[in-house]
């Protein structure tokens, strides 16, 4: 992956789960980031480095895993 030489920003959105029920939920945009790292495949896991600060509600669920 060649981002990181790049001076590109990109838009990241999460959203908590993708259905409740029947009904697709939203996603919340974080704003930009930048590229930091990768590793794995299938999945493959990717480290960004927000501009902003994460919401206090986003950032108690992102928590919630660890």
């Amino acid at each position: 992956m060649r981002l990181s030489t790049r001076s590109l920003k990109e838009l990241l959105f999460v959203r908590e789960f993708n259905k409740i029920g029947n009904v697709s939920q939203p996603f919340v945009c974080l704003g930009t980031a930048r590229y930091v790292s990768h590793n794995g495949s299938k999945p493959m896991s990717i480290v960004w480095r927000l501009d902003a600060e994460m919401p206090a509600g986003v950032m108690r669920m992102a928590g919630k895993g660890m």
